[in-house]
């Protein structure tokens, strides 16, 4: 099959969950999802290009077997011959996922992770904000990076003990800010939960926030932790992989956080006012980006249940 033009793909993605209740009924009841992305490859993404069948269990003798190609009709009329792939994903559960929860790079290892910070919404998008050193590592080199839509890949992983949901990495930027954000693809169910602390009611108005205030705050190290506000609109040069950056208006917090507990939600204590995530530490002062920030650099809202 010849290169496809971008709006090609774009129309094969959108095709191929639209004809999954068809080829459901007709092939099998196994197939559970379906998406249009790289064929695997020994067990690694490669470049041909095919409609991809999720399956619960994949059969060694199916009554009937997906075919090895599937006919579409593409925008022009013509009918094509589309290459298909089969994965076993197992039964599709809805997600739980707590900020709070471990988040990290897939392109990392497993030991270097961090915490979801915030749920996030714009327009009919989902989002998860947390650092740039925990959701991209591997981009702080050049500073700042931005994904075009359709060249992005699922390489951010939210999970819990239970749960998993991938994500594709959108924007971050470690240029006066550490912070990035990334789309989670086909959420099921994300709630606005911090876990052990509960449903945030909104954003903390960080300019009638006054030192001595109590904050509450999870991390996927350390857990549940409680926190004062020592010293508002400090501005600190940030280190990460001998790259540095300095970032202003930022809040001190005197609190037990640790390794793994970057990107941290932390809210007004009693009230669950959201007042921004933990970005870095020294020995004196957890550090944390205010939600103003946040929202000016992801351009999204909060996701609040009443």
């Amino acid at each position: 099959m010849r290169k496809l033009r971008k709006s090609e793909i774009l129309f094969l993605e959108k095709q191929s969950q639209k004809l999954l209740p068809k080829w459901r009924k007709e092939i099998t009841k196994n197939i559970v999802g379906v998406h249009f992305g790289n064929k695997m490859k020994k067990s690694k993404e490669g470049s041909v290009l095919a409609i991809v069948f999720h399956v619960k269990h994949k059969l060694e003798h199916p009554i009937k077997p997906i075919p090895k190609f599937v006919k579409v009709k593409m925008e022009d009329g013509k009918v094509k011959d589309i290459p298909t792939d089969v994965i076993q994903t197992g039964t599709t559960k809805l997600l739980s996922l707590h900020m709070g929860d471990k988040a990290k790079s897939r392109e990392t290892s497993m030991d270097d992770y961090g915490t979801a910070g915030l749920f996030m919404k714009k327009g009919a998008n989902y989002y998860m904000c947390s650092n740039m050193h925990v959701l991209a590592p591997q981009f702080i080199s050049r500073g700042s990076v931005q994904i075009p839509e359709g060249s992005q890949r699922l390489n951010v992983r939210i999970y819990n003990s239970e749960d998993t949901a991938f994500a594709f990495l959108e924007k971050a930027s470690f240029q006066s800010i550490d912070l990035a954000m990334a789309k989670i693809e086909r959420p099921s169910l994300l709630t606005n939960k911090i876990r052990s602390i509960g449903n945030i009611s909104g954003e903390a108005n960080i300019g009638a926030i006054k030192r001595g205030e109590r904050v509450s705050i999870y991390g996927a190290t350390s857990g549940f932790m409680n926190g004062t506000i020592e010293k508002l609109n400090i501005a600190k040069y940030v280190e990460y992989d001998g790259k540095e950056t300095l970032i202003r208006n930022l809040i001190a917090i005197k609190c037990d956080a640790t390794f793994g507990d970057s990107g941290s939600p932390v809210v007004l204590r009693g009230i669950n006012a959201v007042v921004g995530i933990l970005v870095s530490m020294d020995d004196e002062y957890v550090y944390l980006i205010t939600i103003d920030t946040i929202k000016t650099f992801t351009k999204a809202q909060l996701i609040i249940i009443h």
